[in-house]
């Protein structure tokens, strides 16, 4: 049995606990504050229900995209060093690192789709949004959903690039 790779492992788990946790709230938030405030919208509006669903949805595929990264990290960390105080502070660093990374990806992802989406349409999605319309929530959300799906792949690539990997001799 592996002790460090076990204690590395439960470091990554709370981590993505607290920081999910934390990061869908913040997004949350936003949207709530962003669209709430804009366009009056009521609380009890099932159509803003349905964008913030699918909105979170996108922001969460997106961020889960940092687990195969972070787990490669704390395997090349755990080869690299002995110390365990190190493999978890380096290991802190990269994963805070990535998740900013991946939150910031999944915010201008999400804007940029979304923004884009209803630019290209002749309906104020927003409005009919706000007018409790499910329709226009549910195509804007699918919007952002499938988008964050495309973009979660060279999100990966980025994070995966960052991950400081042993020089390896060259193959002829």
């Amino acid at each position: 049995m592996n002790t460090k790779l076990i204690i590395l492992s439960l470091l990554e788990l709370g981590l993505a606990i607290l920081l999910g946790v934390v990061v869908l709230y913040l997004a949350y938030s936003v949207l709530n504050e962003w669209v709430f405030k804009k366009y009056d919208i009521k609380k009890d509006n099932l159509a803003f229900a349905v964008i913030t669903s699918a909105v979170l949805f996108a922001v969460g595929n997106i961020m889960e995209g940092t687990i195969e990264p972070i787990g490669d990290l704390i395997r090349q960390l755990s080869s690299a060093y002995d110390d365990l105080t190190t493999i978890a502070l380096q290991s802190v660093k990269f994963i805070l690192m990535f998740l900013l990374i991946a939150l910031v990806l999944a915010f201008l992802i999400n804007l940029i789709s979304i923004k884009l989406f209803t630019t290209l349409t002749k309906v104020d999605e927003f409005q009919e949004i706000a007018d409790n319309n499910i329709a226009p929530a549910l195509i804007t959300g699918v919007i952002a959903i499938v988008i964050s799906m495309f973009a979660k792949g060279p999100a990966v690539q980025l994070m995966q690039a960052i991950i400081p990997y042993p020089d390896l001799p060259g193959i002829l």
